[in-house]
């Protein structure tokens, strides 16, 4: 049996990435979120997911309550693991989104194995609520692209994988334009 899973990367954050550790949505943000609840609004409605952050929770409230469903949190889809300072932060994710899946160490490899696997046991068609590197770890798998960041998701870009036969299948990738993390 086969499932659809809709990768929706969360709205523009009121902080950088190098700048606060769980910012919620700035203006824009909260912009680039009704327009997915906008987007999905003939769409039958189906279960929601959201990464424990707050800018995606936030992206994914406006559809929540136009659907008057509940969203559940869910860790393994949770941005890129990492340990550094924040002003560490933009050395490193320059580095990391320059790599490849075969160069890089084994936690990253279980953090994405961690996030496949939770796309793959929703079993029915799922809205995730995420982040760029996620929906990067999940296309690239699904297309076999050995790259880090193959593609570089809009905010509030909606990427769209299938689940079926034990492994994912791109069906559409969302909107792109170069990435305003750095």
């Amino acid at each position: 049996m086969s499932h659809d899973i809709f990768l929706i990367r969360h709205g523009a954050a009121a902080a950088a990435w190098t700048e606060a550790l769980d910012p919620g949505l700035s203006a824009d943000g909260r912009g680039h979120a009704h327009a997915v609840a906008v987007h999905f609004a003939g769409h039958a409605p189906c279960r929601l997911v959201s990464s424990p952050l707050l800018r995606a929770q936030e992206t994914a409230a406006p559809l929540a309550a136009q659907w008057r469903a509940e969203v559940s949190i869910e860790p393994r889809v949770r941005e890129i693991p990492s340990s550094v300072s924040m002003a560490e932060r933009p050395a490193w994710l320059r580095q990391i989104m320059a790599s490849r899946w075969p160069d890089v160490d084994a936690g990253l490899h279980a953090w994405r194995a961690n996030a496949a696997s939770a796309v793959a046991a929703y079993g029915s068609d799922t809205l995730v609520f995420t982040h760029f590197m996620v929906i990067n770890a999940l296309v690239a798998l699904a297309t076999g692209d050995e790259r880090l960041v193959c593609f570089e998701p809009d905010y509030g870009s909606i990427t769209h994988l299938r689940c079926e036969h034990g492994g994912l299948a791109l069906v559409t990738q969302g909107k792109a334009r170069p990435t305003l993390v750095l």
